[in-house]
């Protein structure tokens, strides 16, 4: 009926104004102001309640904004350097098209050079509560308690079972095969920089309290088939040399490692379980 909207001049937008039912306020808009359509489309709540205009009735420019956002909305203008007309959500300076682009082709907007930092910075965490842990197995393992003089805590289930030797090899199995499907998972997902860093977080928090746990506490191992026997890495050599085998080899019997003193602090169990939560 009025053609678009961003092409008026301002007896167009006088026409408009007149078709809603806003003939007084074609005075102080048009003539007095010299309102186009362009201007028009782009003004705010805030633009007809301040000065220069400064229209007192509330309820008008309520209703004037609505019909503003109406005629922008029904010839496809989308300005995303205006603010809304009935809302105060914030602004940002990317217009709907790139918006679109973005959504339609799936980028992950938070995939952002500061996203990547904050990833390097959560491995680097994970890792040294990893190394951590290693030095701290080292360290339990030298004092572990001798068996013949503290034998294993009473246990119904454990002391009641038959033993199962190759279930703690089948139980590392089970947890690379976890560890497989969580990387996939971690490959094909839309947010998989911010996975990554909520798995080092989570795990290198959980390695640290396990850390903690082991150096402030001394038990015996869970059961009499478990042949442990304290060997001494003294010097800060040795300590460093066994502890990078350990973090080297995930701390697993199958790739041969063989530690003592850690074994209630089942680092198995905290690996499986958090894969599982993250599948």
């Amino acid at each position: 009926m009025f053609g678009e909207p961003s092409k008026w001049d301002v007896n167009g937008v006088k026409n408009w104004l007149e078709s809603q039912g806003f003939s007084d306020y074609v005075e102080i808009l048009c003539n007095q102001h010299q309102i186009d359509g362009e201007t028009l489309i782009s003004m705010t709540y805030k633009d007809f309640s301040r000065p220069p205009i400064n229209l007192k009735v509330y309820g008008h420019i309520k209703r004037m904004c609505k019909r503003i956002e109406d005629l922008r909305n029904s010839h496809f203008y989308r300005n995303a350097k205006s603010q809304p007309l009935l809302n105060s959500f914030p602004q940002t300076d990317t217009s709907d098209e790139e918006l679109s682009k973005i959504v339609c082709s799936g980028k992950d907007v938070l995939s952002t050079p500061y996203e990547f930092k904050r990833c390097f910075l959560s491995f680097i965490y994970l890792f040294c509560s990893c190394y951590f842990t290693a030095v701290s197995m080292v360290i339990v393992h030298n004092r572990v308690p001798d068996m013949a003089l503290y034998p294993p805590l009473p246990d119904v289930i454990i002391d009641n079972l038959p033993l199962i030797p190759w279930a703690f090899n089948a139980s590392e199995i089970l947890m690379l095969i976890n560890f497989c499907i969580w990387f996939c998972v971690f490959l094909f997902h839309q947010y998989r920089f911010i996975l990554l860093k909520r798995y080092c977080n989570i795990f290198g928090s959980v390695f640290l309290l396990r850390c903690l746990t082991m150096l402030s506490t001394a038990l015996s191992v869970p059961g009499k088939h478990h042949q442990c026997v304290s060997q001494l890495f003294t010097g800060w050599r040795a300590t460093f040399k066994r502890s990078i085998e350990i973090m080297g080899y995930a701390g697993m019997s199958i790739n041969g490692v063989k530690s003592c003193g850690d074994y209630m602090f089942s680092g198995h169990t905290l690996v499986h379980v958090l894969l599982a939560l993250f599948i």
